[in-house]
């Protein structure tokens, strides 16, 4: 059904109704969430499966069209609800990427930058990076909670842009030590060569700038967006 909604051909008024009305919630919603394509495809199935039932019931089909688009409710009202859920959603899966990326790569740099000491050498060495660090786990957590079972316990307006701005803050943190460990190991390698373990150095790096690649984009994204309103 949903194909009805979305191929390319002559349409008669019922359909052009109904293809009207999800091409205008379509554009609505941003082209970079995930998931927007199936979450799309439902809606057209809704509406069509609603006009089909307004038909059975003897309703002409264009009045029928007319109906199901009315249930539905206003464009910019479903299209800020789907863009708020499949936000959420991502927000989640990065805000659990992060968590779960960062102590490997952790441990590769301190086992390349200060091979048999502790944690605390390193950030004695980068002052900066304990604090990067505190601040992408907390933001992480903070969305986590806000889009799992604590969410029955917060505000509906902290639910809504809380977590993809607290990811964002994740992910800028995330980004700038990234860049701020590859620097320093840089500086290391050009002062005192024989201080740096090679091999996991270069993994290290190659995951560093992978996920410096995601971070950035999702903090520049998030921290410049807002999510869609009616």
């Amino acid at each position: 059904m949903a194909g009805d909604l979305t191929e390319n051909r002559p349409l008669n008024r019922a359909s052009a109704v109904l293809a009207d009305y999800f091409a205008d919630v379509d554009g609505r919603i941003p082209r970079w969430n995930r998931g927007r394509r199936p979450a799309l495809m439902e809606l057209a199935d809704g509406l069509a499966d609603a006009a089909a039932h307004y038909r059975r019931l003897g309703i002409n089909p264009d009045t029928a069209a007319v109906r199901a688009v009315h249930d539905c409710g206003p464009p910019s009202v479903v299209a800020a609800e789907f863009t708020t859920m499949l936000a959420t959603a991502q927000a989640r899966r990065t805000s659990l990427a992060l968590l779960l990326t960062g102590p490997p790569v952790g441990i590769l740099w301190l086992a390349t930058l200060t091979p048999g000491q502790s944690p605390q050498a390193l950030l004695l060495r980068i002052p900066l990076l304990g604090l990067l660090v505190v601040a992408a786990t907390a933001a992480s957590v903070l969305t986590l909670a806000a889009t799992g079972p604590a969410i029955r316990w917060m505000p509906a307006p902290i639910t809504s842009s809380a977590p993809h701005r607290a990811t964002a803050v994740a992910c800028a943190a995330a980004a700038v030590s990234d860049i701020a460990v590859i620097a320093f190991a840089i500086w290391s390698a050009i002062e005192q060569p024989s201080g740096v373990r090679w091999m996991p150095g270069l993994i290290a790096a190659v995951a560093s700038l992978l996920r410096f690649t995601l971070t950035q984009r999702i903090a520049l994204r998030d921290l410049t967006r807002i999510p869609a309103t009616p």
